[in-house]
């Protein structure tokens, strides 16, 4: 994978979407990325972020995607009165500039399987809160690249969040590390490196049973 297209985006894209979506600098955006379905749980997300607002007026949230529980959402971000600080941006072609524009990205799934939005959040600089989940553990190093939570807990959600805004410059370390962590372990060279090593030791081994 082409990790390196995330790991900057010109000033200019980026104050571009700002305008569009109305944020202002003071704003702090937290960011979703993926489809609005089931599976990604958004509305807990949503429940958590009802807490973060509380704690953190100057709070925005982006959803970055769109699915069949988008008029829910929208629905109960009313319900919540956020609907003025939570911007349903729909599918965005080009991500990447929506990862430069947070400060911090979130991963709420019940479920996955290698968990690309925290690989491309790692490769942008940007600290994750995510579900401890399948493969995310493998991706997001817990406390030092982001926070893992359980599934489903809107609270323990909500916590890990309010912690990265209270410490900003924290946040700012583990974007740092998780993106040296994701290139030292998913870049496109280093799966280049483990696909050589794997067709050397192929071949060396049926190389060594013909010669016997």
């Amino acid at each position: 994978r082409d990790l390196a297209k995330y790991a900057r985006a010109s000033v200019r894209e980026v104050d571009a979407l700002r305008a569009r979506f109305g944020f202002e600098p003071r704003h702090r955006v937290l960011l979703a990325v993926g489809r609005l379905e089931p599976q990604k749980d958004p509305a807990t997300l949503l429940r958590a972020f009802r807490t973060v607002a509380q704690r953190f007026p100057e709070a925005r949230f982006l959803f970055a995607g769109d699915g069949s529980l988008r008029p829910q959402l929208e629905a109960l971000a009313h319900e919540y009165q956020l609907a003025e600080r939570i911007v349903f941006a729909g599918f965005q072609e080009n991500v990447v500039p929506c990862y430069h524009l947070a400060e911090i990205v979130v991963l709420p799934s019940l479920y996955e399987g290698m968990p690309l939005v925290a690989i491309e959040a790692g490769a942008a600089g940007r600290p994750i809160v995510a579900t401890e989940v399948d493969g995310t553990a493998e991706v997001v190093e817990q406390g030092r690249t982001g926070w893992l939570v359980p599934a489903g807990d809107a609270q323990a959600l909500a916590a890990a969040l309010c912690s990265l805004l209270e410490e900003p410059e924290r946040g700012r370390r583990m974007g740092e590390l998780a993106q040296q962590r994701v290139h030292r372990l998913f870049s496109f060279e280093r799966q280049l490196d483990e696909t050589a090593r794997i067709f050397t030791h192929y071949l060396g081994g049926r190389m060594g049973r013909q010669a016997a």
